[in-house]
């Protein structure tokens, strides 16, 4: 945590002429610290626009590399006999193509592949080359010949690498080769010959480069990934954005699409192809293999906080005036399910159905997700009639769920001053605003926050930049007005969303607060830490003096609590606390929970293992599935510990 203090400084600006200067003040109080900047003040929000995703961020350099865009050929020049088949061994993505003998020994068949605008290729690097195959007829293997080439050469061969693949099977199976290019070339193309005359057949062809971040296979770009870590983000908003809403309900982002295997991620179309026709794409798709694993997978490994988006059920409302566009309120039911799904999936047990799926795909541990966004920039009193039964479904099955509405479109007007009461009678959690705004809007706003209600949502500033006129590009100007909106920001930290959960830190800024507002330093709040003036004991007074009490009721009896079984319901700071003076006076605590469950120990919670559940709770903000996962005892999910006997 971030604690600016200004410097009494003054600052003379002296600019001028010859026949005049002119000198301007800036004054900094020392005396007046403002607020505290939580971690999670800053982050990114990620959006598939402009080939962020395909083509950007992740590492495929591969176009269509299932044959599955509508023209089922889009990236790839055919020559030879290549014929398109809709049988493959994948349900959601069955195209593949199957090359044949060209005819005659000095004729060639295969194929080219564009990529992204090319293919962007680095001297020794290596590159992952995978294909799934089978021989399509006859028990004889097939060849094939994988190639890195410049059609553009002067050299006496186009390609600058190239490796055999035989195909020795007729059924389906995944084969791969590392090709390692002695030349740098942005723009190649990857070609591959039939290189025997027995025929095969191709699907998901692909290419990655081997080093990518973390060295995941279905990686991302190594390079982009460590900017992003660099920023050092508290939170990352994904995937979307409009692409949550889609130009219809049919192509809005469908998260449990973009999970599972690979191969079997349908494609989707983006938005983003057609919405401008003076910035058109129309080879640009998505094809899911960047999903919302791999986003909160990237969210771990960047330290940020995960916020996904889910579609409330209103394709976009810009692109679709009339309501039957929408789903209806009483068709909502599977679009909630999601929602819960999602939660199930960041956050289940490896023995749910979504957390199952997680764990199959690499991550047995929770991603310990804490906010969820429902709905972008919809509008309207459409808007809140679809939120409701999403708040009410959530609340219920997820209470410590933070929810995220949205304010609309617009940084201010009828829609903006609409919704923002309807979000505090939801009691959303925070409320999304996005400021796509010219420059003078960026200079009017530095007090925009000054007086907003500390006691309702706070604000989640999801998307913001400064359009200058006929330059709506990244310039300076641009960067510096963003940044003076920003110290309004932080100014006002205790309106946009600080950290998510509530520990000693947080019960030592609303003291702070407190004192700030009230003007003066008198009363005390439990839990303080010592940091911020708490007496030596204040954190573990409360859990001590739980044992305390416990101990003069037992007396009253003549029982000791040494070699007691004692079960703890909770693992916050009271429980921790509680469990810590059980274990010094020689009790054995075999239960904590939280609100997900408890988990039941049979050999006692020694303090080492104390240490894990502070540093889980405390540090990591995890759940307390994660002990009984790391000490092999029992986890019973939704339920408290009292059935258990003590």
């Amino acid at each position: 945590m971030k604690k600016y203090k200004g410097l009494l400084a003054v600052l003379a600006l002296a600019a001028g002429s010859a026949l005049q200067a002119q000198t301007n003040e800036l004054v900094i109080q020392a005396g007046k610290p403002g607020a505290e900047i939580q971690p999670t003040m800053y982050g990114l929000f990620f959006e598939d626009i402009n080939y962020a995703a395909d083509g950007g961020l992740y590492a495929e350099l591969v176009k269509n590399r299932s044959f599955e865009f509508p023209q089922h050929f889009m990236g790839w020049k055919t020559f030879g006999k290549v014929s398109l088949k809709d049988d493959g061994p994948f349900e959601r993505n069955p195209h593949y193509v199957r090359l044949a003998y060209a005819g005659h020994p000095h004729k060639q068949t295969g194929l080219d592949n564009e990529g992204f605008f090319g293919i962007g290729i680095k001297k020794g690097a290596e590159y992952r080359f995978s294909v799934w195959a089978r021989v399509a007829e006859g028990e004889t293997p097939a060849k094939i010949r994988v190639e890195l080439a410049d059609t553009k050469s002067m050299n006496e061969q186009q390609a600058f690498v190239a490796a055999d693949v035989t195909v020795d099977s007729k059924e389906w199976k995944k084969y791969q080769v590392i090709l390692k290019p002695e030349v740098t070339n942005p723009k190649a193309i990857l070609r591959i010959f039939l290189a025997s005359r027995q025929t095969v057949d191709l699907e998901h062809i692909s290419l990655f480069p081997v080093d990518t971040w973390q060295g995941h296979e279905n990686g991302l770009r190594k390079d982009l990934v460590q900017a992003l870590a660099d920023i050092k983000p508290g939170v990352f908003r994904f995937p979307g954005g409009c692409i949550v809403e889609g130009t219809d309900i049919a192509s809005r982002y469908d998260w449990k699409k973009s999970v599972g295997m690979v191969e079997n991620r349908p494609l989707n179309e983006n938005r983003w192809q057609y919405t401008f026709p003076h910035r058109f794409f129309p080879d640009y798709y998505q094809s899911y293999g960047l999903g919302f694993y791999e986003f909160f997978q990237l969210s771990e490994e960047i330290g940020a906080e995960p916020l996904p988006v889910l579609s409330c059920g209103l394709a976009c409302q810009f692109q679709n005036p009339n309501m039957d566009a929408h789903v209806p309120l009483c068709d909502l039911e599977s679009y909630i399910q999601d929602a819960l799904d999602l939660i199930e999936f960041a956050n289940g047990a490896v023995d749910t159905p979504w957390g199952k799926i997680r764990a199959d795909m690499g991550h047995p541990a929770p991603f310990n997700l804490k906010l969820i966004g429902i709905g972008n920039e919809q509008w309207g009193k459409e808007y809140p009639e679809h939120l409701v039964p999403f708040v009410k479904a959530i609340r219920k099955k997820y209470p410590d769920i933070k929810i995220v509405g949205s304010s609309g479109p617009d940084s201010e007007g009828e829609q903006f001053d609409y919704l923002w009461p309807e979000m505090k009678s939801l009691k959303a959690d925070l409320v999304d605003e996005h400021f796509y705004r010219p420059e003078a809007w960026f200079l009017s706003q530095g007090a925009r926050y000054d007086n907003y209600d500390r006691k309702g949502p706070k604000v989640f500033a999801g998307e913001y930049a400064c359009h200058g006129k006929g330059k709506k590009w990244n310039h300076f100007h641009a960067s510096l007005l963003e940044a003076a909106f920003m110290t309004g920001l932080e100014r006002n930290a205790d309106v946009p969303a600080g950290d998510i959960g509530v520990g000693g830190r947080e019960v030592g800024y609303m003291y702070g607060m407190y004192k700030k507002l009230a003007q003066e330093n008198t009363g005390t709040f439990t839990g303080k830490g010592r940091e911020f003036g708490g007496s030596l004991i204040r954190p573990e007074a409360t859990g001590y003096g739980n044992v305390y009490f416990l101990l003069e009721m037992l007396n009253t009896r003549g029982i000791d609590i040494k070699g007691k079984t004692v079960c703890v319901s909770g693992s916050g700071n009271v429980a921790q606390y509680t469990v810590e003076k059980v274990i010094e006076l020689g009790g054995k605590v075999v239960t904590m929970s939280d609100s997900d469950g408890y988990i039941y120990d049979p050999d006692g919670i020694d303090r080492e293992k104390l240490d894990f559940i502070m540093e889980l709770k405390n540090l990591y903000r995890g759940r307390i599935r994660e002990y009984a996962e790391k000490y092999g005892c029992k986890y019973v999910a939704g339920a408290r510990p009292w059935s258990e006997k003590a």
